[in-house]
């Protein structure tokens, strides 16, 4: 199944670019499903935007957890290239 809307569009893109993403949407079906479809620079965290607080916790989670996996990846792959 392929997803569309300006949500969609826009975190391919952004992975086409090089990015990783968190996808945000209320349903977590299509989240997960669109996530899975981008690989490993995509992950999804299920958000109602009716809540204020709540969500934003969870993607900021995710955000850091992702960069720090990107940062160890990284670093792993420069001390690769020293160590040559």
């Amino acid at each position: 199944m392929s997803y569309t809307g300006i949500g969609a569009a826009t975190v391919r893109r952004l992975i086409k670019e090089g990015a990783s993403v968190v996808i945000a949407d209320i349903s977590a079906d299509a989240g997960t499903a669109l996530a899975a479809e981008l690989g490993s620079h995509a992950a999804f965290v299920s958000c109602d935007v009716r809540h204020a607080h709540a969500p934003i916790c969870r993607v900021l989670s995710v955000l850091i957890i992702k960069q720090a996996q990107a940062e160890i990846r990284h670093g792993q792959s420069l001390k690769k290239l020293i160590n040559t």
